[in-house]
């Protein structure tokens, strides 16, 4: 193995480049260097960083079953539950497919390693990091998708013994009912 290679040496629990040695003497802000300012920024990062999991998708299952889907008629209410699992099922492909595709770009990468020079030996790590990174945070948001899809499932599976035979014969003679209840609704509103 060709020892002029390994130049940067980066800790092997934190994966990450420190920017803070990046810019050593750098003069910042509360008369800190940059530096410090950093370390203290990605200390506080990595006090916050928690709520990742807690807050990891873009609406609460509150949310979803009472604004997003909270239309008066069942009918309606299903087909809004449809329509967001569908935006939820094209989101987990997408992320599916693009934390293939930067797995496979590290592993060309890695492959370039061999061949490079030092300073493109050097630019490809940080490149896998880099990668590395994105994959991880690909990860939370894909866990809150999921989330949401079983949130969505529960629905769906409530409205369905609830409403019965779901089929779009049936949906379309409960439009017509479904929309008088939303005109009464408003009619309502107006007159309070």
């Amino acid at each position: 193995m060709n020892t002029q290679k390994k130049v940067i040496q980066l800790k092997e629990e934190s994966k990450q480049v420190a920017i803070k040695d990046l810019f050593p003497d750098s003069k910042s802000y509360g008369g800190n260097s940059l530096a410090t300012n950093i370390e203290n920024a990605e200390l506080a990062i990595a006090n916050v960083q928690y709520t990742e999991r807690i807050w990891d998708r873009s609406r609460s299952q509150w949310m979803l079953k009472h604004l997003t889907c909270s239309q008066a008629d069942g009918w309606l209410r299903l087909r809004q539950i449809g329509a967001e699992m569908s935006r939820k099922r094209m989101a987990l492909n997408e992320a599916k497919f693009g934390y293939l595709k930067k797995k496979m770009k590290i592993g060309v990468k890695r492959e370039e390693m061999d061949k490079a020079s030092p300073a493109n030996y050097r630019l490809l790590e940080v490149e896998i990091m880099e990668l590395e990174s994105q994959m991880q945070e690909v990860m939370v948001k894909v866990e809150g998708a999921l989330k949401e899809v079983q949130t969505l499932s529960g629905m769906h599976d409530s409205l369905k013994e609830h409403l019965g035979e779901i089929s779009e014969e049936e949906f379309e003679k409960a439009q017509t009912k479904g929309h008088i209840k939303r005109a009464m609704q408003q009619s309502i509103r107006e007159v309070r």
